[in-house]
């Protein structure tokens, strides 16, 4: 496979989910050859097992602003680069206040802060936007632009945008080995036996691998990162048909929240969840915590004491990831920031790959600009990086 002018063999990129195709479209819409290779369907990780949940930053604001800020962003990129990944039905989520001894200053400053805009609303209009809620819960409601995603919908336009600017999408096709010969990685071969002379390389398997001495062929076996890499854990729960079509989150109950969404049968649920991510191995990820499962699903009940539920109305799943922080990032109360890691500056050193960690979900456009900097930097340093990425 050749590639166009200044690089010779193309830039791969080792999974098909945000990561890997938000990055595949903005190298192959500036012209620089591509190949992706997933080694499942596209999205078959993280990408499709979360909630669904595209974040204004209005639940991170009272913790870390600048993350905050970083969300809305992307939501106003997301929502103008692919409008149809929004589930239909509503225009925003609900903020409810449970609590009357919560500060809701705390909220709306931090909000303020961010300039991510927000809506009072009574307590009639929320509970006429919950109607199977129990009303009592509420103290104060707030409307913001949080809004629930078809995560399909968003790879696939993701993928769309790639291969027309002549980017090459390989599923099933498994990456087994990174070849390495003095510092660089020379090329990669697949499961299916193939082998792809590639410039440059970057590993987006979030949830699949965060171990790259899986690729990696070295005898060096001392490695030394500036980076902290974790597997994270959530639970979530989900009811069909649904419970309710409005967004909401309830600040002050471990932000428990609701998520509606319409599944490939053309059929409802609504998709419940808490704010608990647990630090857990790489066999631990592998299986849900009862504990965790039971807590959400005893919110549910509280909630919508009416609602008929069952063990056949109730499936319960946990959704993996796997981020990295910068050794002075790490604090158990952050959110992962996008995460870009060169390994030319890391031990073993490998001039030509890149790993990265989205961090949140809703930062997609944050990872993808900030690893096209990186990789045009090294390749072609004399590359103009003023031109706007698709979802600008």
């Amino acid at each position: 496979m050749s590639g166009a002018k200044g690089f010779p063999d193309d830039v791969v990129i080792v999974g098909g989910g945000f990561s890997g195709l938000s990055i595949a479209a903005l190298l192959a819409g500036h012209g620089i050859p591509v190949t992706l290779l997933e080694a499942a369907d596209l999205g078959f990780e993280a990408s499709t097992r979360n909630q669904g949940w595209l974040h204004s930053g209005a639940w991170f604001a009272p913790r870390q602003v600048d993350i905050a800020r970083m969300c809305y962003e992307s939501w106003r990129k997301t929502v103008h680069f692919c409008p149809s990944c929004l589930e239909p039905g509503h225009t925003g989520m609900l903020f409810v206040v449970t609590d009357p001894d919560t500060d809701v200053a705390r909220w709306t400053s931090a909000w303020e802060q961010a300039e991510i805009p927000y809506q009072q609303l009574s307590t009639e209009r929320a509970a006429e936007l919950l109607p199977d809620m129990d009303r009592s819960s509420f103290q104060t409601a707030f409307q913001l632009p949080d809004r629930s995603i078809r995560p399909h919908a968003l790879l696939r336009h993701l993928a769309d945008q790639a291969t027309a600017h002549g980017a090459r999408i390989h599923t099933n096709s498994r990456v087994t080995k990174l070849v390495r010969d003095d510092g660089r990685i020379t090329s990669v071969v697949t499961s299916n036996g193939d082998e792809v002379k590639t410039s440059f390389v970057v590993v987006a398997t979030g949830a699949s691998q965060a171990d790259l001495s899986h690729y990696l062929v070295t005898d060096n076996s001392c490695t030394q990162s500036l980076f902290s890499r974790v597997t994270l854990q959530t639970h979530l729960v989900a009811v069909d048909p649904q419970l309710c079509h409005q967004p909401f989150c309830l600040v002050d109950c471990d932000g428990f929240n609701h998520m509606p969404h319409w599944n490939r049968d053309d059929r409802t649920a609504s998709v419940f969840g808490i704010d608990h991510w647990k630090v857990v191995n790489s066999l631990e990820s592998a299986h849900s915590l009862d504990a965790e499962v039971s807590l959400i699903q005893d919110r549910v009940r509280r909630f919508f004491p009416q609602a008929q539920l069952s063990d056949q109305t109730m499936r319960s799943w946990s959704g993996t990831t796997v981020q990295a922080m910068h050794v002075e990032q790490i604090d158990p109360g952050q959110v992962p920031l996008p995460t870009v890691i060169d390994h030319a500056k890391e031990s073993p050193c490998v001039e030509n790959l890149l790993s990265v960690y989205p961090g949140r979900a809703t930062l997609w456009t944050h990872l993808a600009e900030d690893a096209y900097a990186t990789i045009v930097r090294r390749l072609e340093p004399s590359r103009s990086l003023t031109a706007r990425p698709p979802w600008a």
